[in-house]
């Protein structure tokens, strides 16, 4: 972890010594981390929330105090932020320790909280997920060299299956319930709608439904939870053509028995022969022509089933 030139850093061995000597220690996580695993006597603030400046000069009134600061791992920036913020508040000896709070519990410092470690992972309840269909929201964003129109479609019903490294499961997509969210004129949005729903495009008379099904996933390198953390590798079911398609997704663990998806992707809707205003296939279109790729926006809460 690089550090800014301006902050100092101490040994966990010269930290444990100031602290000895009366330096203040800040724990800068947030408040449910901090109650799982922290250094005794250590004042927490969050530096993520906005209020961290306001709450400072209340927790450390005197400037001329030294403060040391820890991360809650050797590669966590947290206590660099916060040191950064505790200067511009005209601390005078603000020190990051290097190492973290495990270095520091290794030299000697006594910890607290509910926990005997500290740390985020990747790793998910085993069972079987249940979408929640009512609250899924899975957008549509189509594009021509004028602009684009976007809305949404309905997810009807989704499983999804975890057993250690073994993902597998299917989402079904309810392609009657296309909307339009961006052209205030109604009688324009249902053209469209008309026009998404007919055999130039989604032939959702014939083809009521899409279904993805993943067949695996697998966990990208240096995974975190704000990342896409995980390859969907499946199939698209759509206008009657399955063909594989593998989707970039973020997995985060909510909680014990919660799992959120995050997904946004592009995917060429030619390759399931929806044809019309593709270059592909015809010439001269002039004002007809359409993107091939169309982008998705994924959102989807599960649960394990009961």
């Amino acid at each position: 972890m690089s550090v800014p030139y301006s902050i100092k850093t101490l040994t966990p061995a010269e930290a444990l010594n100031l602290i000895e000597k009366g330096a203040k220690i800040l724990d800068p996580i947030t408040p449910e981390a901090y109650e799982c695993y922290h250094i005794k006597d250590a004042i927490n603030a969050c530096v993520y929330e906005v209020s961290f400046l306001q709450k400072i000069p209340e927790l450390l009134p005197d400037k001329t105090v030294p403060i040391i600061v820890y991360a809650n791992s050797a590669t966590s920036h947290e206590s660099l932020v916060a040191a950064q913020k505790l200067e511009k508040l005209g601390y005078g000896s603000v020190y990051v320790v290097e190492g973290g709070i495990e270095a520091l519990v290794q030299a000697g410092c006594m910890r607290e909280g509910s926990a005997d470690s500290l740390y985020e992972q990747l790793e998910y309840t085993s069972g079987s997920y249940t979408a929640q269909a009512e609250s899924a929201f899975i957008g549509w964003t189509g594009r021509n060299a004028n602009g684009k129109h976007y809305g949404t479609v309905s997810l009807k019903e989704g499983v999804m299956h975890i057993y250690g490294e073994n993902v597998y499961g299917s989402f079904t997509v309810d392609m009657t319930d296309i909307t339009d969210l961006d052209l205030e004129d109604a009688s324009f949005a249902n053209m469209l709608i008309t026009h998404l729903s007919s055999d130039d495009f989604f032939s959702v008379q014939s083809f009521p439904e899409a279904t993805f099904s993943i067949h695996s996933a697998k966990r990208s390198p240096e995974a975190t939870v704000s990342s896409v953390n995980h390859i969907l590798e499946g199939s698209l079911s759509l206008c009657g053509i399955t063909k594989k398609l593998n989707i970039p997704a973020t997995f985060v663990q909510s909680d014990t028995n919660t799992l959120v998806l995050e997904a946004h992707f592009d995917f060429d809707r030619t390759l399931w022969g929806i044809a019309y205003g593709s270059a592909h296939f015809f010439r001269f279109l002039g004002m007809h022509v359409v993107f091939d790729p169309v982008s998705i926006e994924v959102r989807i809460v599960l649960k394990i089933a009961d």
